[in-house]
């Protein structure tokens, strides 16, 4: 399902406030997966892994729910924000396509290119894409507010420090076991849960309902970027969620920019988990900007990818 392809069959004119009617009922289906279904799922999930594993969970639970995260062993808060995950980006969308929409999941899955070849070259755009992204990574976590904006810099500094501690804290692996835990919730269910809310739904409803799918494209990598709440990765979340977004656009199948998300943050866990091993001297956790050469070179490489990519998946199709 791309698009404005396959709408009004019946050659009905169908009224832009029935699209944003439905986008609005798509952020409420969101909205009460995360702060409803997303904690039943996690207080199930850390139930099971409590019998699993014989240990006691009450007072981690309770300490949870005050903010005292201190003593809350990682593969909970793992399987926490898995269940947070799963209820607002698979089980909420689920229920949207299937009894609002009345549609099936699986039409976004559809495709009519050469899928593995599709999936190949999105995994190599997006790393070369990352070298390119260090520097507005680096620029990013440097930004300077003018006076009048001290208060929103303090707080978003704030925010960001926050969720870096968080970020931090999940990503320090004792054991593989932790590693794989860690792969399975931030690379294989983000990337899956992720790209069937903001590509394959925020953007289709946002394409209906301004008629441009640039536009769609545009905004929904804005919400995406904006919804993590760390203004200074903002930026260059930005421009991922605009590559991930034209990846499907030009192929018309969710299964690109989904594998394209994976590689994504699947590269990144692997590095880390690597480095702290000791495996490699490579911090890929450092906001520093790749050398200017490394750069250009990847710029230039970048381009002729996607421009190869337009060509052979979507242009073929429209001529």
């Amino acid at each position: 399902m791309n698009y404005l392809e396959n709408e009004n069959t019946d050659n009905k004119v169908i009224s832009p406030l029935k699209y944003f009617f439905d986008f609005f009922t798509l952020l409420c289906f969101v909205i009460g997966g995360m702060l409803l279904i997303g904690p039943i799922i996690g207080i199930i999930l850390v139930g099971f892994y409590s019998i699993i594993a014989n240990i006691d969970t009450q007072s981690i639970m309770e300490g949870i729910i005050a903010g005292d995260l201190s003593d809350t062993p990682k593969t909970i808060l793992m399987l926490i924000q898995a269940g947070a995950a799963l209820g607002a980006f698979v089980i909420a969308p689920w229920f949207f396509i299937r009894f609002f929409e009345k549609k099936k999941l699986r039409s976004y899955w559809k495709h009519d290119i050469n899928l593995p070849l599709a999936l190949l070259l999105s995994g190599v755009i997006v790393i070369v894409f990352m070298i390119v992204d260090s520097i507005i990574i680096e620029w990013n976590q440097n930004v300077d507010f003018p006076a009048f904006l001290e208060g929103f810099e303090n707080w978003a500094r704030q925010k960001e420090n926050e969720l870096a501690d968080m970020t931090t804290l999940l990503t320090t692996f004792d054991s593989f076991n932790e590693f794989l835990l860690a792969f399975i919730v931030i690379a294989v269910l983000a990337a899956i849960g992720e790209e069937i809310v903001f590509r394959g739904l925020m953007q289709n409803q946002l394409s209906r309902i301004f008629g441009n799918p640039h536009v769609g494209i545009f905004l929904a990598a804005f919400i995406f970027s904006a919804i993590h709440l760390q203004f200074y990765g903002f930026f260059p979340r930005f421009l991922l969620g605009l590559l991930f977004g034209y990846l499907y656009y030009w192929s018309g199948t969710l299964w690109v920019p989904v594998v394209a998300h994976l590689v994504n943050n699947g590269f990144t866990l692997i590095m880390v988990y690597l480095y702290q091993q000791e495996i490699t001297d490579s911090n890929i956790a450092e906001s520093k900007s790749a050398p200017w050469v490394a750069i250009i070179v990847s710029f230039v490489i970048l381009a002729a990818l996607l421009k190869y990519f337009r060509e052979r998946f979507y242009l073929s199709k429209t001529e």
